[in-house]
């Protein structure tokens, strides 16, 4: 299961949580109890082109030819 940041809106408290990516989008707030919202990952960001050049992931030619 994935690790999800949520910030609360109400009370500032940022936390992050262990959760199915089946899960709704929300979770309770460990210092106010009240709903937090998920948020969003820089993890996918674009850099320029949207294909990879080749032998970027370092795995060579996969084709074997």
């Amino acid at each position: 299961m994935p690790m999800y940041d949520y910030l609360c809106p109400h009370c500032g408290v940022a936390f992050e949580e262990l959760r199915s990516i089946a899960e709704r989008k929300t979770a309770e707030c460990p210092g106010c109890g009240k709903t937090a919202q998920k948020q969003v990952s820089g993890f996918f960001t674009s850099r320029g082109s949207s294909t990879p050049s080749s032998g970027s992931c370092g795995l060579g030619n996969l084709g074997g030819g």
